[in-house]
């Protein structure tokens, strides 16, 4: 199934959609990802049924989700879980919504969904944080595409990843709230990018000792959170390189790297390769 049919033509550009072609892994893959603007989809009532899982995450719009146990009304943050062959609609209302959306495929999703580490019979969840999970979808767009089928494996356990976090089992109230500190902490992560902004002071906005409050986030996001500012500013550069002709040099500047080189650097780090490299292969 081409990613075309699977999207049942109902994205317009601008848009970013990369497909994953290459060496398959034995675990799984990654087949789609993608920011895209979509207009209002199939009418309600129309059998649509997918072959893969996927997850769409509204960040603007409004719109309905409906199958044979749910009739869900869809907003920004609202995040949509679909499980192969299971009958369902879903669409953006009459003016569009701006989304993000993963696709993939393999014996690893299917198990998961099996032992219940993706709930499938909740499959809406609104989210808080839209800017934050945006980033997260958006990870998927930019990283490099993996060579070999051991990196296809990697990147696909990545995504079950954050399927598994956004549909597992639902949380209680006290541990949703108790999660705040952590969304909070991106949100400032993420905010102002071109200003020097200190892990210190973002463990004192959210009122947890520093080293406590620095454990915590990288046990529950997986980095530092220098690292994850790092990674954010690193996304902002390659949106800013496909979507505008602004030089190497001035993005740089605006997003507070020290220079020029350092950019590159690091860009070449976690891209591999210059960001002129980057937006000429885009």
């Amino acid at each position: 199934m081409s990613w075309s049919e699977w999207y049942v033509l109902v994205v317009h550009p601008p848009a970013q959609i990369v497909e994953r072609r290459g060496p398959r892994g034995r675990a799984g893959r990654l087949v789609l990802a993608g920011r895209a603007f979509a207009s209002r989809g199939p009418r309600p009532g129309v059998d649509v049924r997918f072959g893969m899982f996927g997850c769409t995450l509204v960040v603007a719009g409004t719109g309905r989700y409906v199958d044979d146990h749910h009739d869900v009304a869809l907003g920004p943050g609202s995040a949509v879980l679909v499980v192969p062959g299971h009958r369902h609609w879903y669409g953006a209302d009459g003016a569009g919504w701006d989304e993000r959306f993963v696709a993939a495929d393999g014996p690893l999703f299917h198990t998961a969904a099996k032992l219940g580490l993706l709930d499938v019979a909740e499959p809406v969840r609104h989210l808080r944080g839209v800017a934050t999970w945006a980033a997260r979808f958006d990870h998927f767009v930019y990283r490099p595409e993996p060579t070999t089928g051991a990196d296809r494996d990697a990147e696909a356990a990545l995504v079950l990843a954050l399927l598994a976090e956004i549909f597992g089992e639902r949380p209680d109230r006290e541990a949703e709230v108790e999660a705040d500190w952590l969304v909070r902490s991106m949100e400032l992560l993420e905010a102002q990018l071109s200003e020097s902004r200190s892990p210190a002071e973002v463990a004192v906005a959210v009122g947890i000792p520093y080293e406590t409050w620095r454990r915590a986030f990288r046990r529950a996001t997986g980095v530092s959170p220098a690292r994850y500012r790092l990674d954010r500013r690193l996304a902002a550069a390659a949106d800013l390189l496909l979507t505008t002709s602004a030089s190497v040099r001035t993005i740089a500047a605006d997003l507070g790297f020290a220079d020029e080189r350092h950019l590159v650097a690091r860009f070449r780090d976690s891209y591999g390769c210059t960001p002129a490299a980057f937006r000429g292969r885009r």
